[in-house]
């Protein structure tokens, strides 16, 4: 029995990628002047002046062939502005019952309410991400992403902010922990996967559920500011698994508790939006009204454009991939 499916059911909506291909870029999960010519260096390592990670990326893992769909991370880029585009970005990691498409909708708000740019991460098994559901994957796209921002666009980590919800608070933190964005929310999080289907299908059936992601072993080496927002009444994750996170963190904290939001119902701005403008503006460096001059261009216009690959395989589907990206981590028995 697949209880993650149960437990995370995959977004339904249909979408039509013609209302979204000004926002759609395409992010490449290695740089081709990382090989060596004569192949001597098998191992792409992803490397930060902030911090350093054990983390590297061989050529099998990404495998051999670029045009593949799977040396792609399909994302959201909502810019605040064509003409004047703000210096601060937001990578958001959303939910596991939402794809990118499905998520713009609170990030379109957090774009408005910060005048921030927002960033949306796919996941592997998502919408036009064609690749096996892998925990591995979602934790070294979120550090591909966050080294694409700073080299590719030249975007300072003072000016990142990261946001992660439920099954996005895991990238959210393990990426914290290894590169120093300006400040991370982290909203209603986990201790570990295992954790929370043992208190929904109980101990027994738990232990049929591989352990991937661990926020618990992740906050501790975080070291920018975190906001934690939980609510008293989720029925999905209780919000004792931030108390217990809040034990581990060694940064400056804050821990917002709303008494009336559950997992999936909150006031946007009391609940969300408020809080996470006083965090910004009580913990971060980070300013409003910063801006690139008039008309800058962050990126070619061949990151806007579908890989042929990508493209091949949506024609022949005819459908976005929306699979509930949880059911990879229950083993068969």
């Amino acid at each position: 029995m697949d209880f993650h499916n149960i437990l995370f059911p995959a977004p339904s909506n249909t979408i039509s990628l013609n209302d979204f291909r000004d926002e759609i870029i395409f992010i490449p999960r290695y740089k081709e002047d990382k090989y060596s010519s004569n192949n001597q260096d098998e191992t792409l390592s992803i490397h930060s002046s902030n911090k350093s990670t054990s983390n590297s990326f061989t050529k099998e893992n990404l495998t051999k062939s670029k045009d593949s769909p799977k040396n792609y991370i399909p994302s959201l880029l909502l810019l605040t502005s064509n003409d004047y585009i703000s210096k601060t970005f937001c990578i958001y990691f959303h939910g596991n019952a939402e794809d990118i498409f499905f998520a713009r909708e609170l990030a379109d708000k957090i774009r408005f309410c910060f005048d921030f740019n927002i960033l949306i991460v796919e996941y592997p098994g998502y919408s036009l991400y064609y690749d096996e559901k892998n925990c591995e994957t979602v934790l070294e796209n979120s550090l591909i992403v966050f080294d694409f921002l700073v080299e590719e666009m030249g975007i300072s980590p003072q000016n990142i902010l990261v946001i992660g919800r439920s099954i996005g608070t895991a990238p959210a933190s393990y990426l914290c922990s290894k590169r120093n964005p300006e400040g991370v929310v982290l909203i209603s999080p986990f201790i570990s996967i295992r954790s929370i289907a043992e208190k929904l299908v109980g101990s027994v059936f738990k232990f049929l559920i591989s352990e991937k992601f661990e926020n618990i072993n992740y906050v501790s080496d975080i070291t920018c500011p975190v906001l934690f927002i939980h609510g008293l009444l989720d029925e999905l994750i209780p919000f004792e698994h931030t108390l217990k996170l809040v034990e581990e963190c060694k940064c400056p904290y804050e821990v917002l508790l709303p008494e009336t939001m559950t997992h999936n119902d909150f006031k946007l701005e009391e609940d969300f939006l408020d809080p996470i403008k006083k965090f910004i503006r009580r913990f971060t460096r980070i300013k409003e009204g910063s801006y690139f001059s008039l008309n800058h261009k962050l990126l070619p216009d061949s990151y806007s454009k579908m890989p042929e690959c990508i493209e091949e395989v949506v024609k022949k589907s005819g459908v976005i991939n929306k699979g509930s990206f949880l059911s990879s981590c229950c083993q068969n028995s």
